[in-house]
């Protein structure tokens, strides 16, 4: 834990059969973010294809300190999004030596 950047848990009341009404909800719940907000986001779990989709009431746009974030700017809360060198570098730099 001591040196990871992020530590999420999932928690779903359905596999644990807490819940008589079985409705699929998911708990995202971010524990550590060394460059971000803490908090939980609520999502709905489908099992036929084990998948995690947005539930109505929070999505992950909606977590404290992210108010004004952007995905092509700052990000809101003094980060800063670099994109990667792989993607501007042109074929002509990249020799290939076949022997």
């Amino acid at each position: 834990e001591q040196d990871a950047d992020i530590v999420t848990f999932i928690y779903r009341p359905d596999y644990y059969d807490l819940e008589e009404v079985q409705d699929n909800t998911a708990e995202i719940i971010i524990s550590k973010h060394r460059n971000g907000a803490l908090g939980s986001v609520n999502l709905r779990f489908l099992k036929e294809y084990v998948k995690f989709i947005e539930d109505d009431t929070m999505s992950f746009r909606n977590l404290p300190g992210q108010e004004g974030a952007d995905i092509f700017g700052d990000g809101g809360s003094g980060f800063i999004t670099r994109p990667s060198r792989i993607n501007t570098d042109s074929d002509e730099d990249i020799f290939f030596d076949p022997n």
